[in-house]
């Protein structure tokens, strides 16, 4: 009995903290999401052009986003600056999906933003003037 008592407790907290999650009017993990989402979906639409059976790759291989990425670097797809960045938002992705109540932070947007340089800085620098 108490230990069903301690699962019913868990579930509640459980149910309690998603609410609060899935309430917030703006959250910039969640424009994370949408950006990755969006990243990868360019991976994909890159993979597809450069190789004659893509979709082989894109529908039953179950490729992870660094897999695709690796991927489209190895067939010279995207320059440098830009494999780096996907990089560094996939880190900071997983770090905001597998840490609970994880925010990001200005050092966040650094990290994957760095590789473009001043073209990052010029626009950082417009969005918060």
């Amino acid at each position: 009995m108490a230990k069903a008592k301690e699962v019913l407790r868990f579930i509640e907290r459980e149910m309690r903290e998603f609410n609060e999650a899935i309430a917030s009017t703006h959250d910039r993990v969640i424009d994370l999401l949408r950006f990755h989402l969006l990243a990868e979906n360019t991976l994909e639409r890159i993979i597809l052009a450069k190789l004659p059976l893509g979709h082989r790759l894109i529908e039953d291989a179950g490729l992870s986003f660094s897999q695709k990425l690796t991927l489209v670097e190895a067939l010279a797809a995207l320059e440098n600056p830009y494999v780096q960045a996907l990089r560094h938002l996939n880190s900071v992705r997983n770090k905001c999906v597998h840490q609970r109540g994880r925010t990001l932070t200005s050092a966040d947007i650094e990290l994957f933003g760095r590789p473009f340089g001043k073209l990052f800085r010029s626009e950082t620098n417009t969005m918060m003037n």
